[in-house]
């Protein structure tokens, strides 16, 4: 075991991370995944080449291990990694809810579930696991293939964290193995942390230093180097140059996104984060990106203030529109056809207005529409939208589009929905149970649901007139 970790470790240095799986697939089989060692050895090798989803076939998952997940024991610990190739696929909401109270024994474990949280923008439980990670770390044997993440992630998260005492007590104390493992990222990391302690003048000297060219030259499309010099910009409050790099940066984001290699959550949140720098509002994000934007549901990120307030109003085109869905009253008309409750394919259609032309992956829409999944839900993501695509145009005659595993509503078919989160029930403003069935052409037993629903979100009351059952509309959703 200690040959093969040697051969991996010095094909990577001398090789880069090319011949990696090829050395190290001959050792890799149902049986020997269940060495701790030889797990992590396939992970951080299939990482640097960007192709972990190869580790699935090999981990023979086929049920959720007794929670919370122990990696101590091999179901647990091959649980545990499949999570992680499932975080980088369908994005963290899908996965999180597994993580509560997880055990983790081995510095390789703290590492990956550090990945996870740093991969969903959760940065303080992610400081906190690559911490505990560097606690097992011998820093005489660091190697760039198994230990790089764990020493620059750890760095990023306090850098965003705007934890700058302790960023430079870090560097400071691990210089040497931060400049062995990635000297391009810890350069760049004390640029960032020099621009947010507004020690501007320092980082535009270490960038010129580092990069060979000065701050304000634009060269390329590097969107590690162009998020460096829009946000060096941001804190000097020269808006001219800010909004030149950050269109630049913007563009990137969104060909990512679409293009399916780059989380919505994490390209949105952290394109505000930006505007944040600059002492720009959300309205100020809002104005040059798009209006739309400010409908995306993101998820809620460790990046400051960068969410958006789910209690916000939201207002989508106007009652002229021919059809509408009104999420809070869960009404909706479709190419005249009235309905109440949302169905799977109400939400998708009302998640992808939302998500206007950025559309939204299977993955993220699936969480909208189906909320946390069971085991089965995680692998039947991709046929399970596409069939809810499929009735939708059947169904509702509402044409979507489907790219990269990417939903689409298009602009055409989102300009014909008002969408409101005040607007309420069309109904008369009191009714009895049988009105309200026949209005919306739905069976007895569903207008006990909904009426039942509607009561305890306290959007309609019920009152007796006589002995007979009447139901009226409150004040705020009439």
């Amino acid at each position: 075991m200690i040959d093969l970790k040697q051969k991996l470790i010095e094909s990577f240095e001398s090789d880069g991370p090319k011949k990696l799986w090829d050395i190290l697939l001959p050792h890799i089989n149902p049986q020997t995944i269940s060495n701790p060692e030889i797990i992590e050895f396939a992970m951080s090798s299939l990482i640097s080449q960007d192709k972990i989803n190869l580790l699935m076939k090999h981990l023979q998952v086929d049920n959720v291990p007794p929670l919370p997940i122990d990696t101590q024991f091999d179901k647990g610990r091959r649980f545990f990694y499949l999570l992680y190739i499932l975080n980088k696929n369908m994005g963290f909401a899908l996965v999180k809810s597994y993580l509560e109270n997880i055990v983790c024994h081995r510095e390789q474990e703290f590492r990956f579930l550090g990945g996870i949280y740093f991969n969903g923008l959760d940065l303080e439980k992610s400081l906190e696991n690559y911490k505990m990670a560097l606690s097992f770390v011998d820093v005489q044997n660091v190697n760039k293939l198994m230990h790089r993440h764990i020493f620059h992630n750890l760095m990023t998260c306090l850098a965003y964290l705007e934890k700058i005492d302790e960023f430079n007590e870090y560097t400071k104390t691990y210089h040497q193995v931060l400049i062995k493992t990635d000297s391009q990222n810890f350069y760049r990391m004390k640029i960032y942390s020099n621009i947010l302690s507004n020690k501007l003048d320092e980082a535009k000297r270490v960038f010129n230093s580092n990069y060979g060219y000065p701050v304000h030259i634009k060269k390329g499309v590097n969107p590690a180097i162009i998020n460096l010099q829009t946000a060096y910009f941001a804190k000097q409050g020269d808006e001219e140059k800010f909004y030149d790099f950050f269109t630049t940066w913007y563009q990137i984001v969104i060909e990512s996104i679409r293009s399916g290699s780059y989380d919505s959550t994490r390209g949105i949140a952290s394109s505000l984060y930006l505007f944040n720098l600059a002492g720009l509002s959300h309205e100020h994000f809002f104005d040059f990106v798009g209006k739309e934007t400010k409908n995306y549901p993101i998820f809620k990120t460790g990046l400051r203030n960068c969410y958006f307030d789910e209690s916000e109003r939201i207002e989508v085109n106007d009652s002229s529109c021919p059809n509408y869905l009104y999420p809070k009253v869960e009404e909706f008309k479709i190419n005249d056809r009235l309905g109440i409750g949302l169905t799977k394919e109400i939400k998708a259609i009302y998640f992808l207005i939302l998500a206007g032309d950025l559309g939204m992956s299977y993955y993220e829409l699936s969480y909208h529409i189906n909320g946390e999944h069971d085991f089965a839900g995680l692998f039947m993501v991709r046929a399970r939208i596409k069939q809810i695509l499929f009735r939708i145009d059947k169904l509702y005659k509402v044409k979507t589009e489907s790219k990269n595993f990417r939903a689409y509503l298009p602009k055409e078919e989102r300009l014909k929905f008002h969408v409101s989160s005040i607007s309420g029930l069309s109904i008369k403003y009191e009714f009895q149970a049988k009105e309200f069935s026949e209005y919306y052409k739905v069976s007895s037993s569903k207008t006990k649901k909904v009426l039942k629903e509607l009561s305890d979100s306290r959007k309609i009351t019920a009152f007796k007139k006589g002995r007979s059952t009447f139901y009226k509309k409150n004040n705020n959703y009439k």
